[in-house]
């Protein structure tokens, strides 16, 4: 189906290609017990695709740390891991000290704290939205 999230002229789709967004919307969404609600918030950029993996790497960051919670123990290396297998990272092409000859782009996000260009220090969009996958990781 059409990634919703690039297209720039609503003009340019047919009556088809909302029927089939909207099709693929509610199965994605049934698929891994999400609301469309959910699957439709998100940050800027993020396909459908992309926002579900967050979420599901979201809710199990969410057991993880009420588990560990509950049993008054640290996180494991292994739990955080599990939770970035699952987390759908971005192509990043501005990266360059990073990626590869031959190659234009990697898979790249930021979570936690980001200095902007004047010096002030913020939470990236992603930390906002998925708090649970940044509590997870060790200090």
């Amino acid at each position: 189906p059409l990634d919703s999230s690039k297209i720039t002229n609503e003009d340019e789709t047919t009556d088809v290609d909302k029927a089939i967004w909207r099709w693929y919307l509610r199965e994605l969404a049934k698929r891994h017990e999400l609301t469309i609600e959910e699957l439709k918030g998100g940050c800027s950029g993020e396909s459908l695709i992309m926002r579900a993996h967050r979420l599901l790497a979201q809710r199990e960051a969410r057991r993880i740390l009420k588990q560990a919670e509950q049993e008054k123990r640290k996180i494991t290396c292994d739990e955080v891991l599990s939770i970035l297998r699952k987390w759908s990272f971005g192509k990043n092409s501005n990266r360059v000290n990073v990626t590869p000859e031959n190659q234009e782009w990697v898979w790249s996000d930021t979570l936690g704290l980001l200095r902007d260009r004047i010096g002030d220090i913020h939470l990236t969009p992603a930390t906002k939205t998925y708090p649970e996958d940044i509590h997870l990781t060790p200090a």
